[in-house]
């Protein structure tokens, strides 16, 4: 009880004092969880960053091991709108955690990818392109290959260096990827499909 009473006190205080509102905001706290209904608009800049940062600096002062998983929901424009709001904020935490671990933060407008790929199901995956590499034997070596060598732009030293392989080695696996989905992987279109799939199947 001490704690959330600490806890509380130290979101309600900083935004105050560094989110330049005074005291026009409402905060209300569930269990852990402390929720916020803050001002928006072209004539107050909140400055989340700065303001999270020093919150999770004094959380870090109450105990080791506590962080604070944030999620900041896209403005609203009536209060009809807030319930809905609030639910993609929660589920924006859960999401967060899955993809980034405890202590991050998730805007709603960067997260909208992570929104939709969560519609693909463990079924779906199963019938995709990517299907044959998640069946393989060697099916975490070839996703980290994988995922790897997308994101250094189709880069094999680049992800070579990464991983700390050879170059032949990771020209090797490639081929045993390409193998497995019976395609090359020369074409864009089939390297954005392949990486929204990785994305995907990273949400299971």
């Amino acid at each position: 009880m001490m704690f959330r009473r600490s806890f509380y006190h130290i979101v309600q205080d900083t935004v105050r004092v560094y989110g330049h509102i005074g005291l026009n905001f409402l905060t209300a706290q569930q269990n852990d969880k402390i929720i916020l209904l803050c001002p928006s608009g072209d004539d107050i800049s909140m400055d989340w960053d700065k303001i999270l940062r020093i919150i999770r600096e004094k959380l870090g002062k109450l105990g080791n091991g506590v962080t604070a998983t944030c999620a900041i929901s896209n403005d609203v424009k009536n209060i009809m709108e807030i319930p809905h709001a609030y639910k993609t904020a929660q589920h924006l935490i859960t999401l967060s955690r899955k993809i980034y671990g405890e202590g991050h933060t998730i805007r709603q407008k960067d997260a909208e990818l992570y929104l939709i790929l969560e519609k693909i199901d463990s079924i779906s995956l199963s019938n995709s392109l990517l299907a044959p590499v998640l069946r393989s034997k060697k099916k975490d070596e070839y996703l980290l290959t994988l995922r790897t060598y997308l994101a250094c732009d189709s880069n094999v030293s680049e992800a070579a260096e990464k991983l700390f392989i050879h170059r032949n080695t990771m020209q090797y696996r490639l081929k045993q990827i390409e193998k497995l989905i019976g395609q090359p992987m020369d074409s864009a279109e089939t390297k954005t499909l392949l990486w929204l799939l990785l994305k995907a199947h990273e949400l299971l």
